[in-house]
């Protein structure tokens, strides 16, 4: 299938995917924005031009649509390019909530079509990285939940995390036994400066 696209949302984005997106195979079936300024851009480069989402989704020759909208808006346009039998793309952040995200996921699939996030950067050396580092986490049970804008991790598991510096307290006081024992003490003399410190 050509992916035939319609842009809604014609700043500095859609621009951006309207520049780059032919470089893929992609055609650019038309283009969307309710800015007369925007609109005046789209017609200088030559763009078929529509001045609100509703005229671009009802056009038979877009079969995909991204959304290069202000993000609040994301939800709404998806959900309408869905029950118009568009794949819909995303920009980035997709959704301003995880239930709303939810939402754009399940209109998507009731309608039969495809949904994804424009993530230009997912195959990074240095993305792929911290998604190998959050795996392994996510397998130890220390994060529970992640979120965007530079990716932080929101929520570990407290429990582990306290076993964990446990665990590094556990090795220290070893380390400190084995040298305070190559060192001649006995281990009624470390017991004793174990009760001194712990008097302090």
């Amino acid at each position: 299938m050509i992916i035939k696209l319609g842009i809604i949302g014609f700043g500095g984005m859609g621009k951006w995917h309207a520049q780059n997106a032919p470089r893929a195979g992609v055609e650019i079936a038309a283009v969307c924005d309710i800015a007369e300024e925007k609109q005046k851009e789209a017609i200088e480069m030559g763009y078929r031009l529509y001045t609100n989402a509703d005229e671009l989704l009802a056009d038979p020759e877009v079969n995909t649509v991204i959304l290069t909208v202000p993000n609040y808006l994301h939800k709404e346009m998806c959900i309408k390019a869905a029950k118009a039998g568009k794949n819909v793309i995303t920009e980035k952040p997709a959704a301003m909530s995880v239930q709303e995200l939810d939402e754009m996921e399940a209109a998507c699939k009731e309608a039969g079509v495809f949904f994804t996030s424009h993530q230009n950067r997912r195959w990074d050396k240095d993305m792929l990285t911290v998604k190998k580092a959050y795996d392994a986490l996510e397998e130890e049970g220390f994060v529970i939940t992640i979120h965007g804008k530079g990716s932080f991790v929101a929520f570990a598991d407290q429990g582990l995390m306290l076993e964990e510096k446990k665990k590094e307290v556990e090795a220290d006081l070893e380390m400190a036994i084995r040298k305070g024992k190559s060192c001649g003490m006995t281990d009624q003399e470390l017991l004793e400066l174990f009760q001194i410190v712990l008097e302090d």
